[in-house]
C-alpha cells in the first residue's frame, strides 16, 4: 500500500477512487481457520458462532484493481494469509487486544 501511495503522490493523479485490495476473494471459513491457529498456538479459546445469513449481508466481494493497475503499475504484494499472519504475530496485538 505504502508503494502504491508514493505512486499515487508522483504522478499527481486527483480526484480518481482506486481499489488497492489484494483482489483475492477470502471466506469466513478460511478467516475463522487462521484466527483459531493462532488462538490454539497461544492457548486463547476461540469460539466460532455463525448466524445465519440477513437482508443485505454481502456474499463475495472482489478487489477490482484494474483501474490503479492501469494507472500506476499497481499489483498487490502479500497475500492476504501472510499479512494477517504477520499481524497476530505481533506481541502488541496480543496485549493490546486482551480486554
Amino acid at each position: 500500500m505504502v508503494g502504491a501511495t508514493v505512486k499515487l503522490l508522483n504522478k499527481s493523479i486527483k480526484n480518481v477512487v482506486l481499489n488497492l485490495g489484494g483482489s483475492e476473494t477470502i471466506t469466513l471459513q478460511h478467516l475463522y481457520s487462521i484466527f483459531n491457529s493462532y488462538c490454539e498456538k497461544k492457548q486463547i479459546k476461540c469460539e466460532r458462532n455463525m448466524l445465519p445469513l440477513i437482508g443485505g449481508d454481502i456474499k463475495c466481494s472482489y478487489a477490482d484493481t484494474k483501474l490503479a493497475r492501469k494507472l500506476i503499475g499497481f499489483s498487490p504484494s502479500s497475500k492476504f494469509d501472510a499479512h494477517l499472519k504477520s499481524i497476530l504475530d505481533d506481541e502488541l496485538f496480543l496485549i493490546d487486544n486482551l480486554d
